[in-house]
């Protein structure tokens, strides 16, 4: 059986849980594969901060949360030393997860993915297989970026919602869900 590997953006999906597991589901049936779900985090721990306000403390751990995944996928990308996944046909990622599966020979899947802003940091390493790339981004989606490699594919859904919905909503936009079973049937089956 053939194997989807997805991999989560920064932060632990926290609240994405639900439209992850319907994202898997759905691609499981419309490719037939077997989907796995790569849960990381980064290293070490945030730093013990003492200041107290209502949102500070609410919004400060979950900053510096996202803030050291993301600066821990970059680390892995400039020095080409990315996790152990799971042996897969495809690789699926989402924001950071996307330059985790970046190192990957096999055939992948960007979603709003800001690997293109490290190549132009010079924190470029050897990509296999540039051909099979396929990375989509939200119109809206302030992180996610256009690549120079691969195909660029431009998604609108969902239409409502704040400007982090752009980010957050490729796990549910049928537009996504289609551009990635067509790459799967092109490079996979």
């Amino acid at each position: 059986m053939k194997r989807i590997v997805i991999v989560h953006g920064v932060g632990k999906h926290t609240g994405g849980e639900t439209a992850i597991k319907i994202f898997e589901t759905v691609l499981r049936v419309k490719t037939g594969a077997e989907c796995v779900f790569y849960e990381w985090d980064h290293p070490g721990r945030p730093p013990v901060d003492p200041r107290q306000q209502w949102l500070f403390s609410y919004a400060h751990p979950w900053v510096q949360e996202v803030l050291m995944d993301a600066a821990w996928a970059a680390r892995c990308y400039e020095l080409g030393q990315f996790p152990d996944l799971p042996e897969g046909n495809m690789y699926v990622g989402h924001s950071a997860g996307g330059i985790l599966v970046s190192g990957r020979p096999e055939p992948r899947v960007f979603m709003g993915c800001p690997i293109q802003l490290l190549k132009n940091m010079s924190m470029m390493v050897d990509i296999n297989s540039l051909a099979n790339i396929l990375n989509i981004v939200h119109k809206w989606d302030m992180i996610g970026a256009p690549i120079d490699f691969g195909v660029n594919k431009y998604t609108t859904e969902p239409y409502l919602g704040f400007l982090i919905r752009a980010h957050t909503g490729y796990w549910t936009s049928s537009q996504v869900i289609a551009a990635v079973v067509r790459h799967y049937d092109t490079y996979v089956r």
